[in-house]
């Protein structure tokens, strides 16, 4: 192996060895000969507990799953050791809690090796698997007592541990979907807005863990109303989040040059189809909506004869709407190159509006399939106006004449 690759994986012995040690990123070489790269997009290897004894978790990504194995440190290492000498790695990030070291393959087929301190030290949350599950926030956290979710010793307030169960969910929710999304990289400059952020329960969550991994986020929380906004800045402030701001405005008129990342929680109604074309145009590599209040569709549907039976109920008629104006907005993100999914938020038993659209950029989606698909749909049910579909194509006119 190479000097630079040598000192990577010392560098990486020693952050196990002083518990400095909080997540390592792999990316694939071209042809990859190990059977643990044969299909596998990238790795991510953390620290976990397993019966009192520190493993390292490898979880590698393929296109359609996630697998997980643990190792001990040592195990691990020559692991990687194996790696590097069959050449199934082009690119390595090792992230300390006080420093970021990326080893990267140029086009000349040597190795490049940088290291570079971070601004502010970073804890390594250690995963157990012989306690309680543990959450990706940290009651500790300074901000969670301003917002009022702990109390000033730190202890959950009682009232608030649905809204705290809620935090750790979208924010394992976003891990996931960075973890999918290739455009995000650690140490990379990014831009992340939520729309109607109000006092900011989830954008500090989100900041929280962004820091926690070592991304340059700046995230942005948009917000109507100017006492909340009010608020937010002045815990960001009070915090030092300088990455962190609050801005009056919403999804229609708050329009930044480039998102990373797009999310809209709870807009109603069309709201959140303006929010979803807002990522598109901006081509964010990745949009999280939960949508509210499905009004638009409810006095076009006209139900198939064969589902008359079904759809003459009102209750039926109602969640019919819901499910059939969140698939079409799926497939509309679909047929302009989103990978997309509606899945479930937070349990029902809080809310009945627990639906989520996450929408990853990806280069392989089928688009016309999923064109297609959208206009089976509309035929199917009498749809003849849906409004982002509209904002998408006057969009597509007007750069197209």
């Amino acid at each position: 192996m190479s000097s630079a690759v040598n000192k990577f994986v010392e560098l990486l012995t020693q952050a196990l060895h002083s518990e400095q040690f909080v997540k390592l990123h792999l990316q694939p070489g071209k042809n990859p000969t190990h059977a643990d790269w044969q299909t596998t997009t990238k790795q991510t290897w953390s620290i976990t507990i397993v019966k009192n004894t520190l493993h390292i978790q490898r979880k590698w990504h393929t296109a359609t799953q996630e697998q997980c194995h643990n190792s001990l440190p040592s195990q691990a290492i020559d692991l990687l050791a194996e790696y590097f000498a069959l050449g199934c790695i082009s690119n390595a990030t090792l992230l300390t809690t006080a420093a970021q070291t990326q080893l990267k393959l140029n086009k000349k087929n040597t190795w490049w090796l940088h290291t570079s301190s971070l601004a502010k030290p970073i804890s390594n949350h250690i995963q157990s698997h012989n306690t309680h599950k543990n959450y990706l926030l940290n009651l500790q956290a300074p901000y969670l007592a301003d917002l009022g979710i702990t109390h000033n010793q730190h202890q959950l307030v009682p009232a608030m541990a649905h809204k705290w169960k809620q935090m750790n969910k979208f924010v394992e929710l976003c891990a996931h979907a960075i973890g999918e999304c290739k455009a995000f990289e650690v140490g990379q400059p990014l831009s992340i807005a939520d729309f109607g952020s109000g006092k900011g329960y989830l954008t500090f969550a989100l900041h929280d863990y962004l820091q926690q991994q070592g991304y340059h986020a700046s995230v942005t929380g948009v917000e109507l109303r100017a006492n909340l906004v009010e608020l937010c800045n002045q815990v960001a402030s009070k915090h030092g989040y300088q990455q962190l701001i609050f801005a009056q405005g919403d999804v229609a008129h708050y329009t930044p040059a480039k998102l990373d990342m797009m999310i809209a929680l709870h807009a109603c109604d069309t709201a959140t189809d303006m929010a979803i074309y807002t990522g598109i145009r901006l081509a964010a590599p990745i949009i999280m909506v939960a949508p509210c209040c499905h009004k638009e569709l409810r006095p076009q549907l006209q139900s198939p004869s064969i589902l008359q039976g079904i759809l003459t109920h009102g209750i039926h008629q109602s969640q019919q709407c819901d499910m059939l104006t969140d698939s079409m907005r799926a497939l509309l993100m679909q047929a302009h190159g989103y990978r997309s999914k509606v899945i479930e938020f937070i349990s029902s038993e809080h809310t009945s509006k627990n639906k989520m659209i996450i929408g990853i950029l990806d280069a392989k989606v089928d688009r016309n399939q999923a064109a297609a698909e959208y206009q089976q749909l509309k035929s199917l049910f009498g749809i003849h106006k849906q409004t982002l579909e509209q904002l998408l194509v006057v969009t597509a006119h007007s750069t197209n004449p």
